[in-house]
This record gives C-alpha cells, structure tokens and sequence, in this order.
C-alpha cells in the first residue's frame, strides 16, 4: 500500500509511523552522538611563543609560567551561542547524509557506480538504517582516512565559532583594561596582607610593585571563591590543576616580596636623603650602588612575574564566564560585575512581543481604512473605467487580500531590521573590541537595512502579485518595495536610538508617517496607466491614492509610536532580568561568600 492511496490523514500517518519509525530513531541516536562527537577534541588555551627572544621575555602573555595546563572541551572555549551554531551545522550535514541514505538509496548507488567505488546499499530500509548509523557513528568517526576527513570537518566549524581564541582573546582585554576590586574583596585581601607585611599600607601605596601585588592578591581571592561553588562543579575538574599552581606560584612570589622589602629596609641610604615609600624604583636608580642595582633587577624580574600570573588568573575568569554566558554582551557584564573595567556592548534582541504588538498595530490601521475604503466606493457608485481592472481593489475581499499583503511587507521588514542591526552589532563588538560605534559606521549600517529591507519586499511582492499581474508586476514592484524598506529603515534607527539610550524624538515619528504616505502616493500614480492630463484621472484612481497614501501613513504613524515603546521596554526589562541574574550568579556571590 502507498502512502498517498490510504484514505485519511490519520491512516497515512500511522502508515508513516509504522514504515520509518526506525529511520526515526536513528536519527536521534545520530543527532545525540553527532552533538557529543562535535565537542571534541579538547583544546589547549595557552598561546604558543611567537617572536624574538626579547619580545618573549617583555611580555607576559608570552612567557614560559603563562602556559596553562587546562585541556578543555570546545563547549567551554566559546560563547555557548556560537558554539550552538556550529555543532547544529554538523549535527544537520549528518542527519542528511542518513536520511539521503535510508529514504533515498538510488542517489548512492548511482554515485558508486560513477566513483567506481562500492558502496553498500541494501534493499530493505531497516537495514538501510542500520548500516547508516554503522557508517556515520562507526567507519566515518574512527576508520582511517574518513576520521581525518571528520576532523578537518569539526576543526573547519571549531573555528568559525572561535575556538578557543574566545577564552584567550577575552583574557587578553580584561588583562589591558582597569580593575578596581568589589570593597567586600578589597578588605579581605587587606586583612591578609596586613598579617603578611604589617608595615606596608597596599591600599594607599604608591609603589607600583605593591599595587601590582594587591591587585593579583585580589584576583585571586576572588577567583579561589568563585571555583569553592556549586555552580562550577563541573568547570573544576579542568581548572583545578591550573588553581592550585597559581596558589603555590603566588606564595613563592609572596615570599619573594617579603624578603624584598626586608632588604630595602635595610639599605642604608646617603645623609638626609631616605627612601621615600612608594617612590623605591626612583631612589633605587639615583643610588647607583651594587646592592640598590641588585634589589631593582629583583623588583622588575618579581613584577614580571605578577604580571604573568594575573594574566594566568585572567584567563580562568575569561573560560568562566565563557562557559557559564551564552552571548558576548553577557559575559561583559560579568566581568565588569566583578571589577573589570570592561565597556558592555549592548547587542539588540530580535523581540517578538514588539512584533506582535506592532503587528496588532498595523493590521488595525489597515483593516479600518480598508473598510472605509469598499464603503465610499459603494455609496458614492464609483465605478472602476475599462483598462483600470485590477490596477485598484474592487471588493471588501480583494481589498482585504491587498491589505494582508500589505501587513506582511511591513512586518518582514521589521523582521528583517531587528536581525540585520543585531548581526551587524555582533559584527562591530567584535572587529572594535568595545569601542563605542562612529555615527559614519551606525549611518552605513541603516543604508544597508533600506537596501536588504528594498531587495527582500521586491522579491516578494513580485510573487504576492505576480498572479494578478503577470510580468508587468516586475516593473511596478519597484516602487511599491520602498514603502516597507521605510518602515525598515526607520525600526533600524530606533534601535540604535533605544540602545544608545537616546529619545526617539516625535519628529521621527511623524517623519516616517509622511515618508511612507508620501511614497505610497507616487507608487500610486505610477501603478496605473498613465493619463495626459490629471483631469483625465478616474474618480476611482484618485479614491484609491487617497486611500492608500493615508492607509500607509497611519502605518508609518501606527510604527512609530508603537514600536519604539514596545521595544524599549522589553529591552529595560531584559536588562532587569540580567540584574536578576547577576544577583543569583557566581560572580556576584563571589563577594557575599
């Protein structure tokens, strides 16, 4: 029995059931093993040396103690949003190699006839499932050749998604940017220096050697809380290794700081000309003798090394909150909870309550005018003169079935505004590295919203139409496509306005109201058969540029005033919920602990 002979729906589907629920299960077995195969291999975070010998050992990023042990799974190297991406794009090349396979066996025989090699396809198709999970989980996965064809594979996706120069690239911004402790971590870390060095004041210090100390003291204090939590359980087993070198590292250096500061003490310097505290490098150097020229290269090889180690802690907290936060905007955030001086990019959210509401919106100022429209027409007798058929909406349903495709324009553009800015966002966070976006660069990126908004609205109303018009549609979408793309354009600049935190301005408002009437207008006229004269216009004609041009201009009104609102809000509420968040988080418990 074929499927499309069984009587109801019902039937067929039970029909369905019964012949591929195999191939079904299949596919998720394949979909589970794809997703745990995708993450693998684990990956090293240490940089590897590059340059001369002198470069090597100014930087500290570069030096030999900056080398981490951690080996981590690739799901813990990037953002998890990313990283989604590209493990759904291996997931999917596998599950259609296996439905290819069990659904469409001819294609594989006939490519095996072609490349003269012998490919097993056998008749029944539970046998075809089986031999295609042996295939892809088994022989693709480990038989020689084929895996190395599978790893190039995940390391060609592994890469797109950053992986793991995420947890580098983040640990080198946090390393170059301030840091100024929570007050919580600053008085427990001075509550411990003062049993250390009682005669040393860290935080009022001016010696740049005791700052760098304090600020890796503080560092690491909140690192060692951050790792005692449930939450990263699972993040310890690869950290822990890494945790406890840096503690036996940072009491070697605590050592070496003590003894340093015993020895200057002890210098005994020229008559009335004492060394002044927080000036110890200075005085050292005007000194000149063998024994200040010895405890200077010990002060500048022991900063070295304080650099090199807060580098190290750095990349810990950038795998953290790497491993923990799904987007770059997210992680930010975190790391300028705990002290980071990290500017937050904002990245605009694709918000589907603002759609919804603006959807509402514009199918209220469609649907009112419409009616008023097929109403007048009616009272006043206004009949449409031959050759103008189809050029204007006759009946309340035509009318409606114009209106709808009207509302659908519309919303696709906006649709197609929120996801352009969110992506070039994306983009510009991160090519800039937290520079604040130029005004050029914001103009630009709404130029490119009006032309895809243009390019996606003219492609689709030429197949919305094209039925009613035929080819000549080709020519008359041109104009009518830029009435949506204004509504685009427009969403695009309120969201830079909104995530700026900037007013809208209700001449903004208005403007997009009149734009869109004003091109709706011209679209009108161009939209019929042209007319020597205005006075030979039909009253139809002018009746449905009336309508029309006042339809759009509630639109742009009803986009205006609707949108910005909407948006705005879900974008302050979001922003609460990630306050609420943070308050729950690790990072932030890091100073109640």
């Amino acid at each position: 029995m074929e499927p499309f002979a069984v009587a109801s729906f019902v039937d067929w589907s039970l029909f369905v059931l019964d012949r591929y629920w195999l191939a079904a299960c299949g596919a998720g077995v394949l979909a589970v093993f794809a997703a745990h195969h995708f993450n693998s291999p684990d990956y090293v975070l240490s940089k590897r040396a590059g340059g001369d010998s002198e470069s090597i050992r100014s930087n500290p990023r570069q030096a030999a103690l900056a080398r981490t042990k951690i080996e981590a799974p690739p799901i813990f190297t990037t953002q998890r949003e990313r990283y989604r991406r590209s493990q759904v794009k291996y997931i999917a090349a596998l599950e259609v190699i296996f439905i290819f396979y069990v659904v469409f066996p001819e294609i594989f025989s006939s490519i095996g006839d072609v490349t003269q090699v012998e490919i097993v396809v056998p008749e029944a198709l539970n046998d075809r499932v089986i031999y295609g999970l042996f295939g892809l989980m088994g022989l693709y996965a480990t038989f020689p050749g084929l895996n190395r064809l599978d790893r190039r594979i995940r390391e060609k996706l592994h890469r797109k998604a950053i992986i793991p120069e995420v947890v580098t690239l983040m640990a080198e911004r946090i390393s170059e940017s301030d840091y100024k402790p929570p007050r919580e971590i600053e008085e427990a870390v001075i509550e411990h220096l003062s049993g250390v060095v009682p005669s040393v004041d860290f935080e009022k210090t001016g010696d740049s050697l005791k700052q760098e100390w304090f600020r890796l003291s503080c560092v690491r204090t909140q690192l060692k809380q951050m790792l005692s939590r449930d939450e990263l359980s699972a993040l310890n087993r690869f950290l822990s290794p890494d945790a406890e070198d840096i503690d036996r590292e940072y009491s070697i250096r605590q050592q070496q700081l003590v003894e340093l500061i015993a020895k200057e003490n002890q210098i005994e310097p020229p008559a009335g000309k004492p060394i002044r505290v927080g000036k110890e490098e200075e005085d050292l150097e005007e000194l000149g003798t063998l024994e200040a020229e010895f405890l200077l290269n010990i002060r500048k090889n022991l900063r070295f090394k304080i650099s090199v180690l807060y580098y190290r802690i750095c990349i810990l907290h950038s795998m953290i909150f790497v491993a923990l936060e799904k987007t770059t905007s997210r992680i930010e955030r975190r790391f300028h909870e705990i002290g980071y001086d990290v500017e937050v990019i904002p990245i605009p959210r694709i918000d589907w309550e603002s759609i919804i509401k603006t959807l509402l919106t514009i199918s209220i100022v469609i649907f009112v005018p419409s009616v008023v429209y097929v109403f007048t027409k009616s009272q006043l007798d206004i009949v449409t003169p031959g050759g103008f058929e189809g050029t204007v909406p006759e009946t309340m349903d035509q009318t409606l079935l114009w209106s709808l495709n009207i509302l659908i324009l519309h919303v696709l553009c906006i649709f197609v505004a929120m996801w352009t800015k969110r992506l070039l966002a994306r983009r510009r966070a991160r090519l800039e590295q937290g520079q604040p976006a130029h005004r050029r660069s914001i103009i630009v990126e709404n130029a490119l919203v009006l032309v895809l908004c243009y390019g996606v609205t003219y492609l689709l109303g030429v197949l919305l139409f094209y039925s009613d018009h035929g080819l000549r549609v080709f020519r008359l979408g041109i104009p009518w496509a830029a009435v949506p793309a204004i509504t685009g354009c427009f969403v695009g600049f309120y969201i830079d306005r909104i995530m700026a935190g900037a007013d809208i301005g209700w001449w903004r408002k208005y403007s997009q109201g009149l734009l869109t009437c004003l091109f709706a207008a011209i679209a009108s006229f161009l939209f019929t058969p042209p007319q020597p004269l205005v006075d030979d216009i039909p009253a139809a004609i002018w009746l449905y540029v009336v309508y029309i041009s006042g339809m759009q201009l509630l639109v742009g009104l009803g986009v205006g005033w609707i949108f910005p609102n909407s948006y705005r809000k879900q974008m302050a509420d979001a922003e609460k919920l990630l306050e609420e968040e943070a308050a729950a988080s690790p990072a932030s418990l890091v100073t109640q602990s």
